[in-house]
């Protein structure tokens, strides 16, 4: 399902339709990612120019609040699977001397 070859379906809720192609990406993206971007599409073409304005705003700080935390997650595993792939190295090591 590719998110940019995607059709929607005048017939359909533009939420609705939304939710449904995020779908795909539950295993790319954190519950939290999903929730979002689910949500920030519920508000879309509700309020005038200055509320879609003010809510864009809102929910691309709110994106990169979670990017920040996901380079926090990365980094914290990243290093784990390092100390982690040493010390399966050192063991192997010493089991062969």
């Amino acid at each position: 399902n590719n998110f940019m070859n995607y059709s929607f379906d005048e017939n359909k809720s533009f939420y609705s339709q939304w939710c449904e192609m995020l779908k795909p990406y539950n295993k790319i993206l954190t519950k939290e990612d999903i929730r979002i971007l689910s949500d920030f599409s519920k508000c879309l073409g509700t309020l005038d120019v200055a509320g879609e304005l003010s809510n864009i705003s809102l929910y691309i700080e709110l994106i990169k609040s979670q990017i920040k935390e996901a380079q926090l997650d990365i980094n914290a595993k990243s290093k784990l699977y390092k100390t982690l792939g040493m010390s399966f190295g050192l063991a192997v090591a010493i089991l062969l001397i």
